[in-house]
């Protein structure tokens, strides 16, 4: 498959998960139980669709660099969001989690656009 074709499935899901996270981090909304939920189940898919991609696309974890880099990221993404809604006790550190959850996001697309496990930043260190 190309990347056309394998790349975007799994960055919608992840545009879809951070714009959510986004609008219920303005409000209390985000604690009520059904939207709660919801980021379980976003988390969920995101986890699903970046595994199914990879079988589809027969480059598996562990033995193609970029995807394990992708794999091992995104569980830290998740982290990040789950400390910039509701377990961080500060808005200090709400926000600190928030901008680096953003700044994951935007590593995981850069990994997976240039298929390379620094993403863009290979090109600032070479």
């Amino acid at each position: 498959m190309s990347e056309a074709e394998n790349g975007p499935v799994w960055e919608i899901y992840e545009k879809e998960a951070s714009l959510v996270r986004a609008l219920a981090a303005r409000s209390k909304v985000a604690m009520v139980p059904g939207l709660r939920y919801m980021s379980y189940v976003l988390d969920t898919m995101l986890l699903c669709a970046g595994l199914s991609l990879a079988i589809a696309s027969h480059q598996y974890p562990f033995v193609a660099p970029w995807l394990t880099a992708k794999v091992l990221l995104l569980p830290l993404y998740v982290v990040l969001g789950s400390y910039a809604l509701k377990r961080a006790h500060t808005p200090r550190i709400r926000a600190t989690c928030y901008i680096t959850a953003l700044a994951v996001f935007l590593l995981i697309i850069s990994v997976a656009r240039t298929r390379n496990p620094a993403g863009l930043l290979a090109a600032l260190f070479s």
